[in-house]
Order: C-alpha cells, then sequence, then structure tokens
C-alpha cells in the first residue's frame, strides 16, 4: 500500500542538506495529485454535460492528467530524473493553458492560468527561468489577440498581461534572494564541514572523519576482495624539535612534511592527522608488498627532505608501522592495533624504519 509520505517524497532518502529539495519533490508531488483530480474533473463534467468544452480541450485535459501520471513515475525512479521531469511538466503546462488561451474563448478569465504556470518556473527552477515563462506567456496572449476573429476586452488582456508583470517582478525579487540565501547557506554548510573533517595546521583529515572513514572502509572490507592497509606515520623525536627549535618549528615541520607526503599518496588514499606528531594512512586498493614499498618511498622521501625553519636545517626522519584486516578482526581497531605494534618495533629497532606486523 502507497503510503502519503511515500507518494509526496517520491520513496526517496534525504540528506540534511537536501531541506529544500525534498520541499520541491513534494510540493511537485502535491501539484501533481491536484492537477490529475482538477483536470480529470473538469473534462469528465465536460463530457456529461455539464459545463461543456471543446473535444479539443477534453482531450488536453485527459492528456494532461496522464502526464502528470507518467511525470510521477518517472521522478520515482531516481532522484537524477528531477531536473528533466520539471523541464517536460512545465513545458507541458504551458501548451495545455495555450490550448486552453485558443479554443475556449468563452471562458474570459483563462488567461490567468498562465500565472500558475510563471509561478511554478519561479519556484521549482530559477529566475531566468521564471522570466522566459512570463515573456513567452505575455507573448502567446497578445499574438492570440492579434490574430483572434474576436478578441477579448482590451481591459481583460490589458489586466491580464499587467499582472503577469507585476507577479513575475514580485517573484524575481522574492527568488533572486532566496537563491544569495540558499547560497550563503551552502557555503557555510561547507564551512563547518571543512571545519569538522580538516585538521586546521596541516589540512589533512582530522582524526575524528579518520575514525568514520575507517569504520567504513573496514565494513566494506568483509564484504569485499580489496584488502584494507593502514600505516601509521610518526616523526622521530619530535620532541627535540620542539625543545630545540621552538613550537613553531615543530608546527613548520608538521605542515612540511605532510605536503611531501601528500606527493607520494594518491588521492584514493585516506591521509589523515591522528595525534601531534603522528600521521595515518589508510589504503584498500593495494597489496602488502605494494604498501611496503609506498611506505618506504614515503620514507626516503622524507628523509632527503630539506626542512629549513628561520634558516636552520632541521633533520627530520620517520617511522612507520604497517598491518592489513584479516577476516577474522571483529573491528578496526584490531587493525590499529597490529600497526601500532609495528610502529613500536620500527621505534625500537632504531628508528627511521617500516615494520610490518602480520598478527600479533
Amino acid at each position: 500500500m502507497l503510503r502519503l509520505d511515500d507518494f509526496v517524497y517520491s520513496g526517496f532518502s534525504f540528506t540534511e542538506d537536501e531541506d529544500l529539495f525534498k520541499f520541491q519533490v513534494k510540493l511537485l508531488n502535491t501539484i501533481f495529485f491536484i492537477g490529475i483530480i482538477a483536470t480529470t474533473f473538469f473534462a469528465s463534467m465536460s463530457v456529461a454535460g455539464i459545463n461543456s468544452f471543446s473535444v479539443v480541450h477534453e482531450i488536453t485535459l485527459y492528456s494532461s492528467a496522464f502526464l502528470a501520471i507518467l511525470f510521477h513515475f518517472f521522478l520515482r525512479q531516481n532522484k537524477n530524473h528531477y531536473p528533466v521531469t520539471i523541464n517536460l511538466f512545465l513545458g507541458v503546462n504551458f501548451l495545455v493553458f495555450l490550448e486552453g488561451l485558443i479554443f475556449v474563448p468563452e471562458d474570459p478569465f483563462r488567461m490567468i492560468w498562465f500565472y500558475i504556470l510563471v509561478f511554478l518556473a519561479f519556484v521549482f527552477k530559477s529566475a531566468k527561468v521564471g522570466l522566459f515563462y512570463t515573456l513567452l506567456s505575455i507573448g502567446s496572449i497578445i499574438v492570440y489577440e492579434l490574430l483572434a476573429e474576436k478578441p477579448d476586452a482590451f481591459i481583460a488582456v490589458a489586466s491580464a498581461t499587467v499582472g503577469l508583470v507585476i507577479l513575475s517582478s514580485l517573484f524575481y525579487v522574492y527568488t533572486k534572494k532566496f537563491s544569495e540565501y540558499e547560497h550563503s547557506l551552502e557555503e557555510e554548510r561547507k564551512n563547518l564541514k571543512y571545519l569538522a573533517t580538516t585538521d586546521s595546521l596541516t589540512q589533512t583529515m582530522n582524526r575524528h572523519f579518520f575514525t568514520e572513514i575507517s569504520n567504513e572502509l573496514f565494513s566494506a572490507s568483509k564484504h569485499s576482495e580489496n584488502g584494507l592497509l593502514l600505516i601509521l606515520i610518526d616523526i622521530d623525536l619530535f620532541k627535540d624539535v620542539n625543545d630545540t627549535y621552538g613550537h613553531q618549528a615543530g608546527d613548520h615541520v608538521l605542515i612540511h612534511m605532510s605536503k611531501v607526503i601528500k606527493k607520494s599518496v594518491h588521492k584514493a588514499m585516506t591521509f589523515s592527522r591522528i595525534g601531534g606528531e603522528e600521521f595515518a594512512l589508510l589504503i584498500n586498493t593495494m597489496r602488502i608488498d605494494e604498501a611496503k614499498s609506498l611506505a618506504e618511498e614515503i620514507r626516503e622521501e622524507v628523509e632527503k627532505e630539506k626542512f629549513i625553519y628561520l634558516k636552520e636545517n632541521i633533520d627530520i626522519t620517520i617511522s612507520m608501522g604497517i598491518a592489513m584486516y584479516h577476516k577474522d578482526d571483529s573491528d578496526f581497531s584490531d587493525i590499529f592495533t597490529r600497526a601500532d605494534k609495528a610502529l613500536y618495533n620500527a621505534k625500537d629497532q632504531g628508528r627511521n624504519l617500516v615494520n610490518y606486523v602480520e598478527k600479533l
């Protein structure tokens, strides 16, 4: 049984930043429903002889209702169908109102239906599209009146066109302001997301977001043939850097080193600062031998890099611990524990080394 929420939202689930889209889908499906009921009712009244229209208009009304049903089900197939659905819906409505203008001359208020078209264009599309349909509607009315054998009263045509201009002007101002507000909200969301996921010093992923990603990749590894690999990276004797050159020099080293490592890693890899001088590299598309080679490459790049702060050359090396996913791991912490053990081994064996622990 089709629930009301399932109908108005087309069965979609929406993210927190899709509030406007959620509203538009709900409003569109509501308009579909009202339009189907209304056009079917008026067409049936005409067929019954209660409020007669021309046969052409009866067919147009029934066709409009049928197309609205098709549009609803087309939209339900995929969220990405929304732009196409809206464009088709606006085009069909323009043709329906144009047909009414031409073939229902007995209705002196039929030009008002174009107001609905303008409203829909502004709400569902944009200020530019709204202006386009405003001009198209006014142009259609003027051309019809010039060519019609029995044109409508001048006062009716003037009132309809002036009303369209006023309505369009109000909607244009509102839509532009709303678009600016929506844009500022989007920028604010991006900034908040950036602050919530990024380490402010090194511009790498922070530990909180790294934890989320690692848990997601761990869950995916249970159903994938790709192995999940973790490389922990720690700067050797970093405390000595702070004590000798100062904490600003330490910050400089952290920033510079993160840039060096970024040059060696692929965008698909997850690189994060997870502690003071500790970083993590998470990979889900690599064999263990490839991971060891990558780690050695990174270690060598850092070792030969020149870290200069206030003309002082600071020698920096890193130690690295590697671990990979095993089917008997219960959660990501099992991999992290092994990688941490491998890192400890590298430190214990003299530093500036890469160590791998398969099992504890």
